[in-house]
């Protein structure tokens, strides 16, 4: 049943898209384009049908989630450049730059525990119908995500580094 209820919701999605493929891209910033009209964000609002006060209150935590990632950004930005200019060094410190790759790693643990705090504080302004709509919408973009390897996500399956030997 749901696997049928993925595959209609996918067909359905995809129809509706052709016409919009065939227009080519929106201006930025305009109808379509990020936070306009016809964004990502007013197709979950609509698909969700969130009331204006869940809107409101998904406003709030977005603006908090922006002013977080905009602060751990800045800080992922600078430890990259601290990692190339460690490598690029004449003698580069393995130490140092393993101390640099921990703190990026850190960083990125940061970032997903921001995602992940503003999908259950989303999750609990809504109700249980909205939460069952929230799960076909990600089953949905999930289905219609290219998959991991390949020219965009590195190598296909089965054609990276070889596994450890038995």
């Amino acid at each position: 049943m749901k696997k049928t209820l993925l595959a209609t919701m996918s067909a359905l999605l995809l129809l509706a898209s052709g016409p919009l493929v065939a227009q080519g891209p929106p201006p930025p910033g305009g109808p379509g384009g990020p936070g306009g009209p016809g964004g990502p964000k007013e197709a979950v609002v609509t698909f969700l049908k969130l009331t204006d006060a869940q809107k409101a209150a998904t406003d709030a935590l977005a603006t908090a989630m922006k002013s977080t990632l905009d602060g751990l950004d800045a800080q992922l930005k600078a430890n990259r450049e601290a990692v190339d200019a460690a490598l690029a060094a004449p003698q580069p410190d393995p130490a140092a730059i393993g101390t640099l790759v921990i703190a990026g790693r850190a960083l990125d643990t940061r970032v997903k525990a921001a995602h992940d705090d503003f999908d259950a504080k989303f999750a609990a302004l809504l109700t249980d119908e909205q939460k069952s709509r929230l799960a076909i919408f990600k089953e949905v973009l999930d289905a219609l995500r290219p998959p991991a390897g390949g020219p965009q996500g590195g190598p296909p399956s089965g054609m990276g580094m070889p596994g450890p030997r038995s």
